[in-house]
């Protein structure tokens, strides 16, 4: 009577029989890791341990066969990245897990039937199908990677040219220098306006500053704030210096040194002529206007060939005092007047110091051989200036300014002896 055939193994028994052989395989995967494995080598007692019980739990899963997907993706990039495992020696990791299973379990093939065996085969493409999905997702994200590099490399690209098209078309000067001022790039229009007929690049940003001791706080500038702007005076190789106005920057490596300071140069010196020329213009006409308005403050009417008017209105003080003063002697003198009516109907009020000016008026005039007439005086005027009592009873005066005309002409008729009217 024929045998029956062996019942099929239970999975049970192979996970007893890797429980018994836990801590043989655990020393042989150390060893083998040792041996093969220079991150594993390098890593701590405690990272060490980390990997081998993490490594076993996994072979348990895989062994209890019960649908849980071990060493996955999550595993290599969790459990291997924490010992720095790097991409070349995942496979190597892989062959260990194998190499350290087929031994351990060899005794225990030898007294079990083939579907026994076949499970630990299955068992075993499985860990290399695991290698191979990390293979497949590493390739993946490899691809994608370079592709991202790629889209970088063409942004860079793009924007190398787009500054180059800037840099080289722009009427700005533009310049870099290392961190000693030593020129690495010029455009044209950094030749252009020093008038260089050779290469900028090599020479020293410090051989086209005309006062090289404003080059130190340049650098100074940039080291406290990152950039720099400012006025500063060219040397151009030909012709005369001129004022440019430069900004700076500083561009540092991931130490904070400083590797790059580029530069963008404005000659501003036909600016700053057309400011100057504006500001002349604008006091010339400051001044133009200063003297109408002293014409209009003190104006000179002549009355007749010898008789001058200058009536004041508003508020006077010191300076306009003494304006009215230069006005009516220039007029006395340009119309050889014979007498001048000052008329002061309009002004509310005089202090001390212009009633003394009028004073100084009269008798100026006097000096030139002519006489002067005060009208237009009112009550509280006269009561101000005979208050202030200083001797203004030498200054003819007249109420109003027709009397004072009427008077001036009367007095030209007694001398000529014949009969003169404005009419």
């Amino acid at each position: 009577m024929e045998n029956p055939p062996n019942p099929a193994p239970n999975p049970t028994s192979v996970q007893e029989h890797f429980m018994h052989e836990k801590a043989e395989i655990s020393e042989r995967l150390q060893t083998f890791f040792r041996h093969h494995l220079p991150s594993y080598s390098q890593a701590s007692p405690e990272q060490q341990n980390l990997i081998i019980q993490t490594t076993l739990d996994h072979m348990a899963v895989l062994i209890e066969q019960k649908g849980d997907k071990p060493f996955t993706r999550i595993f290599i990039d969790g459990a291997l990245a924490s010992v720095k495992i790097n991409f070349t020696e995942i496979p190597i990791y892989f062959k260990g897990v194998r190499h350290t299973l087929r031994p351990a379990f060899r005794p225990f093939l030898i007294r079990h039937d083939r579907p026994t065996i076949m499970l630990l085969e299955q068992i075993i493409e499985e860990l290399i199908d695991a290698q191979n999905n990390h293979l497949i997702d590493w390739m993946e994200k490899q691809q994608q990677r370079h592709k991202q590099l790629n889209e970088a490399v063409s942004q860079q690209q793009l924007e190398s040219q787009l500054f180059t098209i800037l840099a080289e078309k722009t009427p700005d000067a533009i310049a870099v220098t290392d961190s000693q001022g030593k020129i690495t790039y010029a455009n044209p229009s950094f030749h252009q306006s020093l008038v260089l007929e050779s290469s900028a690049v090599g020479r020293n940003i410090k051989e086209f500053i005309k006062n090289t001791e404003e080059f130190d706080p340049i650098f100074e500038g940039i080291a406290k704030d990152g950039m720099w702007s400012g006025l500063i005076e060219f040397q151009r190789t030909i012709g005369d210096p001129f004022v440019g106005h430069l900004t700076v920057f500083a561009i540092v490596d991931d130490n904070g040194q400083l590797i790059a300071v580029p530069g963008i140069l404005r000659d501003i010196s036909k600016e700053l002529s057309q400011e100057q020329e504006h500001s002349r213009l604008q006091q010339e006409l400051i001044e133009t206007q200063q003297m109408m308005l002293r014409e209009l403050s003190t104006p000179i009417i002549p009355l007749t060939d010898s008789i001058l008017v200058m009536p004041l209105i508003g508020r006077i003080d010191t300076s306009r005092a003494q304006q009215a003063m230069e006005s009516l002697l220039e007029g006395v003198v340009q119309y050889a007047a014979e007498i001048v009516i000052l008329d002061i109907t309009g002004v509310p009020y005089i202090d001390a110091d212009i009633a003394d000016t009028l004073l100084r008026i009269a008798r100026a005039v006097g000096l030139l051989g002519a006489r002067m007439m005060l009208t237009g005086i009112r009550a509280e005027v006269a009561q101000t200036l005979v208050a202030f009592d200083l001797g203004l009873e030498s200054i003819e005066t007249q109420a109003t300014l027709q009397s004072g005309i009427r008077q001036a002409l009367q007095s030209l008729n007694d001398n000529t002896g014949n009969p003169f009217s404005l009419i």
